[in-house]
């Protein structure tokens, strides 16, 4: 039976194997990428990479669209006005404007009073 430091080693050659695979894959499916964009331009379109994909990062765009439309709204803005000024129309917009306002009211930056938002000084 090995020991615990062998399995530690083990584990810790199959995680530089991993990456090293991973690493490679990227190359290769960007590549692959790249040569599709080169064809769909060469056919008249103007397609290109804008950048690496970031995980874990938090949009809030959302919630100063919301904050603004709140601010801007001198009496207060119902949910069901926030939805149209903002042209949410979908369910994923929809519930994107109700997160970023209960964020936002859980931050203490609006509040709600019979469901009529307002922003706090």
């Amino acid at each position: 039976m090995p020991t615990l430091s062998e399995l530690d080693h083990q584990i810790a050659a199959l995680e530089a194997q991993k990456k090293q695979i991973v690493s490679e894959e990227k190359k290769r499916v960007l590549s692959k990428v790249e040569n599709a964009l080169k064809e769909l331009n060469a056919l008249g379109y103007n397609y290109k990479l804008t950048g690496t994909t970031t995980t874990g990062t938090r949009r809030t765009g959302i919630r100063k669209h919301v904050l603004d439309a709140v601010k801007a709204a001198p009496n207060g803005i119902t949910r069901a006005e926030l939805l149209t000024q903002l042209n949410a129309t979908d369910k994923s917009a929809q519930q994107s404007v109700s997160n970023a306002l209960a964020a936002l009211k859980k931050a203490g930056t609006v509040d709600a009073k019979d469901g009529v938002y307002s922003s706090n000084p």
